[in-house]
């Protein structure tokens, strides 16, 4: 039997598919979040976690941030994040001042 790698519910596929490449928004009032969980992720999950990007700390946790267009997509998101068998430590929305740059 060959491995398909993991399964997606049709509900699950539509939320990660909401997702922009690259946790990047399109339009829109589009959220981003940090969710923080325990152990390191390898790059490669990021494109199945819609596209966050995945940093790893000393503290052996894995930090996934990006935007996600609406709750549906979070949901989807801890979702998958479950299906790991990952403990989620933290979600934290990031508001969109803090990562505007001054023009002053």
């Amino acid at each position: 039997m060959v491995d398909k790698g993991p399964e997606v519910s049709p509900a699950e596929e539509e939320g990660s598919n909401l997702l922009q490449q690259g946790g990047r928004p399109s339009s829109g009032d589009i959220d981003r979040y940090e969710l923080i969980v325990k152990g390191h992720l390898e790059e490669h999950w990021s494109e199945w976690l819609g596209g966050l990007s995945i940093t790893r700390d000393a503290q052996g946790n894995s930090h996934l941030v990006g935007f996600v267009p609406d709750q549906a997509a979070l949901h989807g998101i801890l979702a998958q994040i479950r299906d790991l068998g990952l403990t989620l430590i933290s979600l934290t929305p990031i508001e969109q001042e803090a990562h505007v740059e001054s023009k002053c």
